[in-house]
């Protein structure tokens, strides 16, 4: 957390929602600055933050040192989660708990879960300070062809920076200028992925999948470059041979063979296709990243709503067996009754 940005919890209503389970309102309000602060509104049942510390502890691969309030237990039953004083409970301990949780100063990386700013309608990058973000874009300096700074520090803009970068690069790799400046905007591209990976913006597996997409550019523009000077240096060569009247001779040639790693789609191939071949290749790989993305995502959702109604099944269950116990009552005090009447009338 910034130095001065802290979080203000408030749960101070609570209502209850078809007289099955209680609804929590809570307020969090982001001070960052005296007169900079933003205030954020959601509802949460009890089973949702029970949801949400599963998910985030699973995300961190770690466990939280926040706990939540228990489950109480009633004469060997759950006690009634619309109960006043397990309402009452709650609402302090869960004020605690998300108190706790975003004031975290010594461990980062449960403020920057995007399942918390999902769980309590906080936007990314919520716990950056606006002084922090210009002290990144004096750091960083200010980056050519019209681009922000706060371009390279930005997950999601990093990420369309590059791909135009190298969308440029391989329509107009032949110009000096342009792969002069791509080489400076990568240089950029590396200094914006490690604040990035500083501050955990993004997870660790994805900042390691960035610095590959970067090495690969680089190692692109490097050929291109290599063989510029190559092809510059055949040239004067020849320009010299041809000045001075020197008896021509033609150099062996010497032949390359086959590379490793060649294939049938690669053979044949000049740099410009393969640089195109590479880039469709990796087109199509982020394609089919993306569809598993969906398809994972969309699991989860139906497994989180498997989960609500099975939350919501056992909580009419509970109140079902409620109804049951005092239907039983009555009835053993009715039948009490009966056998003392006919005991009196005998």
């Amino acid at each position: 957390m910034d130095r001065g940005v802290r979080c203000d919890v408030n749960i101070n209503d609570v209502t209850i929602a078809e007289k099955k389970y209680a609804l929590y309102h809570i307020s969090v309000k982001v001070i960052r600055t005296q007169d900079d602060f933003s205030e954020y509104r959601c509802e949460r049942r009890f089973s949702d933050f029970i949801q949400f510390k599963k998910q985030v502890e699973y995300e961190c691969q770690g466990e939280l040192p926040y706990e939540l309030p228990g489950r109480k237990l009633v004469w060997g039953r759950i006690s009634n989660s619309c109960d006043p004083d397990v309402i009452e409970e709650r609402r302090i301990k869960l004020r605690q708990f998300l108190t706790d949780l975003l004031n975290d100063s010594f461990e980062t990386k449960w403020r920057n879960s995007e399942i918390l700013a999902q769980f309590l309608n906080l936007p990314q990058g919520w716990y950056i300070r606006t002084s922090t973000e210009q002290k990144r874009s004096t750091t960083l300096g200010t980056a050519n062809a019209g681009l922000d700074s706060n371009d390279f520090v930005d997950p999601s803009k990093w990420l369309n920076v590059l791909r135009e970068s190298k969308s440029e690069f391989y329509n107009d790799g032949n110009d000096t200028r342009i792969v002069m400046k791509q080489r400076l905007v990568l240089d950029k591209l590396e200094q914006g992925l490690r604040v990035i990976e500083r501050d955990e913006l993004v997870s660790r597996m994805e900042c390691e999948r960035r610095r590959q997409l970067l090495i690969t550019f680089k190692n692109d523009i490097n050929d291109t470059v290599k063989s510029a000077y190559r092809n510059k240096a055949d040239n004067g060569k020849d320009e010299l041979f041809s000045t001075v009247h020197q008896t021509k001779f033609e150099e062996p040639k010497i032949g390359k063979g086959r590379k490793l790693g060649e294939t049938s789609d690669t053979r044949g191939l000049d740099n410009t296709q393969l640089l195109q071949l590479h880039k469709d290749s990796i087109n199509d790989q982020d394609q089919q990243l993306y569809k598993l993305h969906e398809i994972v995502q969309q699991q989860k959702n139906i497994s989180m709503a498997l989960n609500q109604e099975l939350e919501a099944q056992n909580e009419l269950l509970d109140m079902f067996h409620d109804e049951t116990q005092a239907s039983s009552n009555k009835l053993r005090s009715a039948s009490r009754k009966a056998v003392r009447f006919n005991q009196g009338r005998k």
